[in-house]
């Protein structure tokens, strides 16, 4: 029997993801170093993310709305 679906797995592998880049950087990003750090395997990460490419663009979104949502956060606090 398969196993079910976790819908919020990519979510929290993207976040994963981010924080990973966040610490070490995209320069020379691979997926094995990656994955491993993650705790999964380049077979999941491509699974959920098609590429390396879109792992990147996803990875880089996500960052942007980090940042947005802390600027944010700010703007509040100061008025």
């Amino acid at each position: 029997m398969a196993r079910p679906a976790d819908p919020g797995r990519r979510a929290r592998t993207l976040a994963a993801a981010a924080d990973y880049v966040l610490e070490h950087g995209l320069t020379g990003l691979s997926l094995r170093p990656l994955a491993s750090a993650l705790g999964t395997s380049t077979r999941m990460l491509l699974y959920d993310f098609s590429s390396k490419e879109e792992l990147v663009m996803a990875v880089l979104t996500e960052i942007r709305r980090r940042e947005a949502a802390m600027l944010a956060g700010y703007a509040r606090a100061s008025s």
